[in-house]
């Protein structure tokens, strides 16, 4: 049958039909919801199951996993004590790359992400599911400034990490690891017992002879540290690994961005005038200086500055098109 009907308008008023690979995706789901309209939050929950899995479009390798997950909770198979099942043993050390189960492991990464405001929470599920889903070697650069924000976001990460069976490790870089090599030993021996590393403190560490040192290190990293590797940088650092590391900036899984809270989130504003005109000239000078910045980068650094120039009173400059 071709998409029509009440409990269809319903459904595509919810979610654009162009994300269907066809309509027999679409009366595949207004079927399952049962034929009465309070079954429309079961419904809504396909959806969004399905729009979490999608990489393309919504087609029926999409949409029958998550019917059968639905299914599946509904005769009560859910997973015991909140780990999906056979996470138990892989949480605690057990074999990496043991097969995750998908759906619990998406709910898991949906739950821990409640507590986080609207402005990370899509970012955080990128995120997630970068980790989740991505390959065993993931090199995955993260810009959160904000101190609490980013012990937020690890926090979440780390139930992530655990319901998923992905053992985590932090490395602090400071004075103790003393230049790329000695980083370079310190991943290797974490990777052999964990399969997630963060990278903390890198902005203050690296600089551009270490970015430089790092690329020419790449090939070994690749090679030994088959782990996910997130590091965590601010956007200064981000430029300099542009700039003096091309080739590990090239092998990035994905770029991912926390603006701090009172960016753009409706806090309120603290800094004078002259340090938001003083920020303002610093994120042009970035954007004006690396014009091949891929848009993953850009696009938040103009975002922010729109923002400022919005609170300033420069309501012209702030346009999309300038």
């Amino acid at each position: 049958m071709k998409p029509g009907g009440r409990r269809c308008a319903m459904l595509l008023r919810r979610i654009d039909q162009n994300l269907f690979a066809s309509d027999a995706q679409i009366t595949r789901l207004v079927e399952h919801s049962g034929g009465h309209l309070r079954e429309l939050l079961r419904l809504l929950r396909l959806l969004k199951l399905c729009c979490e899995y999608a990489d393309d479009l919504i087609d029926a390798a999409t949409v029958e996993p998550a019917l059968s997950q639905l299914a599946s909770q509904s005769s009560g198979g859910a997973a015991v004590g909140g780990l999906p099942a056979g996470a138990e043993g892989r949480a605690a050390g057990g074999a990496m790359n043991s097969p995750v189960p998908t759906f619990d492991a998406e709910q898991a990464r949906l739950a821990a992400a409640v507590h986080l405001q609207p402005a990370h929470f899509v970012e955080f599920q990128r995120l997630a599911k970068s980790l989740i889903h991505g390959p065993q070697f993931q090199l995955l650069i993260v810009d959160c400034r904000d101190e609490r924000l980013r012990a937020k976001v690890l926090e979440s990460l780390a139930l992530i990490q655990q319901q998923a069976g992905l053992r985590g490790a932090e490395l602090v870089l400071d004075d103790s690891v003393g230049d790329v090599q000695a980083l370079e030993s310190r991943l290797v021996e974490l990777a052999a017992e964990h399969e997630v590393i963060h990278v903390l403190g890198a902005s203050h560490w690296m600089d551009a002879g270490r970015c430089e040192s790092f690329n020419l290190l790449r090939e070994r990293l690749a090679t030994l540290v088959r782990t996910r590797l997130l590091l965590w940088l601010d956007e200064v650092t981000i430029a300099q690994v542009v700039h003096h590391a091309p080739d590990l900036w090239a092998w990035r899984a994905g770029v991912y961005g926390f603006p701090s809270p009172s960016i753009g989130m409706g806090a309120i504003e603290i800094r004078s005038r002259e340090e938001l005109w003083q920020r303002v000239v610093q994120l042009r000078g970035w954007l004006n200086e690396a014009p091949d910045l891929s848009d993953d980068m850009r696009v938040p650094l103009r975002h922010e500055l729109a923002t400022l120039l919005a609170a300033l009173g420069d309501t012209v400059s702030c346009r999309p098109d300038n």
